[in-house]
């Protein structure tokens, strides 16, 4: 406790921060998990591409190629040998309709607008923690919901949503990582912050290979995120922003579960 003591009477202007210019096998965690979790929240950030695949259909005699325009056509006949279920094929997206898929695609990232603007100002207040993991908590249960999704303005609203929580996660999870991050090594942690997003790429073209059926795709990416929502549970809030917010006896604690591990 006195070295706790002399943390709040040295290094007045940031005295967190100044003893977290060390990487610990806390940190390590720390950054173990938030860069896992960045791989299935891009999922969902770049989900349309596999949810609405280019789609080939035939109307009577006809063969209709996907950038071909012969409308209309009231019961197309979809070509499913490489994709048995799609957003185009499940609410019927021809012809004039095909502009509700881009549609969908700006809820989505107007949600993100929203989440990173409404969960940045809560992370102030509530915490950075308790907000990356509702975060992942929202993003989960509205991803489940999309999948679900029984006509084009549920899944418009739903998309929004599901961006909302999306944009939430990219908020908290950077802010969480810089604050638990010490000046010395933060131009480290920003670049290693970008690989777990490069590889979501990558493994995205995975799961959708062995799951053709787009809804079934969302509902995969979505059950992982409730996982990265438990992390309220198993880490500590910043202790920076806890000392900020005045709550010292909760920085002395977070300090000195770091400094057990």
């Amino acid at each position: 406790m006195s070295v706790l003591r002399d943390i709040f009477r040295t290094a007045a202007s940031n005295p967190v921060e100044a003893r977290f210019n060390v990487i610990t096998k806390y940190h390590t965690v720390v950054y173990f998990v938030v860069f896992i979790s960045k791989i299935p929240a891009m999922w969902h950030i770049l989900n349309l591409m596999i949810l609405n695949p280019p789609m080939t259909y035939s109307c009577g005699s006809a063969v209709r190629l996907s950038n071909t325009e012969m409308c209309p056509c009231d019961n197309p006949s979809w070509d499913r040998s490489v994709f048995s279920e799609t957003v185009q094929t499940k609410f019927g997206l021809i012809c004039d309709k095909k502009k509700e898929i881009s549609l969908s695609e700006t809820c989505a990232f107007g949600g993100m607008l929203v989440g990173a603007l409404l969960f940045g100002i809560l992370s102030d207040r509530f915490g950075r923690l308790m907000m990356y993991s509702i975060s992942f908590f929202l993003t989960g249960i509205f991803g489940v919901a999309v999948s679900q999704s029984p006509n084009m303005k549920a899944f418009f609203t739903l998309r929004f949503f599901e961006g909302v929580g999306a944009g939430g996660t990219i908020v908290t999870s950077f802010v969480l990582l810089m604050e638990y991050t010490g000046t010395k090594y933060r131009e480290t942690i920003t670049a290693l912050y970008h690989i777990p997003i490069n590889l979501s790429h990558l493994i995205l073209a995975g799961v959708s290979y062995g799951l053709r059926n787009a809804f079934h795709f969302q509902l995969a990416i979505s059950v992982p995120m409730f996982l990265f929502g438990l992390s309220v549970f198993f880490l500590n809030e910043s202790p920076l922003w806890l000392l900020t917010r005045k709550y010292k006896e909760r920085t002395v604690k977070a300090i000195q579960s770091i400094a057990k591990l």
